[in-house]
C-alpha cells in the first residue's frame, strides 16, 4: 500500500543519485510528488538506501544545482521509488508550482513541519551508511 502526500506530475528530467560514498549513478525522474519521486536508472537499488538526488532547476540564471536527501522505498526492474527525507522541500515544492499550479496545496507547510518533525526523531536514518549497489 502506497502511502504518497500529494499527486504525481509526470516530469522527465535526468538526475544523478548519489549514495553516502560520493559515487553518482545517472537516472531519469518518471514524476515526483511533494513526498517522493519515482526514477528509472538501470542501477540496482536496494529498499531503504539513503542517498541525495541532484538536480538542475533552470527556473533562474543561471540555472542552480540542488540536492535532495532521500531514501529508497521500493526497488522494480527499471528503477525505483524513493521518499524525499523532508516532506515537501522547498525546490520540490517551486518545481511543481512551476509545472502545475493546482499543485500548490494548502497545509504543506504544516505536512511539511511534520515531516521534518518525524525525520528529527529518527537520528539513526540520517547517519546510517549508504547501501548503493552499483
Amino acid at each position: 500500500m502506497e502511502h504518497r502526500w500529494g499527486r504525481r506530475i509526470a516530469l522527465q528530467t535526468s538526475v544523478r543519485l548519489i549514495a553516502g560514498s560520493g559515487d553518482a549513478v545517472p537516472a531519469v525522474t518518471a514524476n515526483v510528488s511533494i513526498s517522493g519521486a519515482f526514477v528509472r536508472t538501470a542501477h540496482r537499488l536496494a529498499p531503504w538506501t539513503p542517498l541525495e538526488v541532484e538536480l538542475v532547476l533552470a527556473d533562474r540564471l543561471p540555472p542552480r544545482r540542488v540536492r535532495l536527501a532521500a531514501h529508497v522505498i521500493r526497488a522494480t526492474s527499471d528503477g525505483a521509488a524513493l521518499e524525499w527525507a523532508e516532506l515537501a522541500p522547498r525546490p520540490v515544492r517551486e518545481l511543481l508550482r512551476a509545472l502545475d499550479p493546482a499543485s500548490a496545496v494548502p497545509g504543506v507547510k504544516a505536512a511539511a513541519r511534520a515531516g521534518e518533525a518525524i525525520a528529527s526523531a529518527i537520528p539513526a536514518y540520517r547517519n546510517s551508511p549508504p547501501h548503493l549497489t552499483l
